[in-house]
């Protein structure tokens, strides 16, 4: 299996494996990669699950 090089590649890797097991919720991951990425805080209201 051939390695992502680069760094949008990987970014996309890295989104698709956090979101198995996941239902509607890749629009939130992606928000709180970013979030992490930069540095900064992450607070998620709603409903646990």
């Amino acid at each position: 299996m051939e390695e992502p090089k680069t760094l949008k590649e990987r970014i996309q890797k890295l989104l698709e494996s956090m979101n198995q097991g996941l239902y509607e919720r890749e629009e939130i991951l992606k928000m709180v990669l970013l979030t992490s990425l930069a540095g900064e805080n992450v607070l998620l209201l709603g409903l646990p699950g």
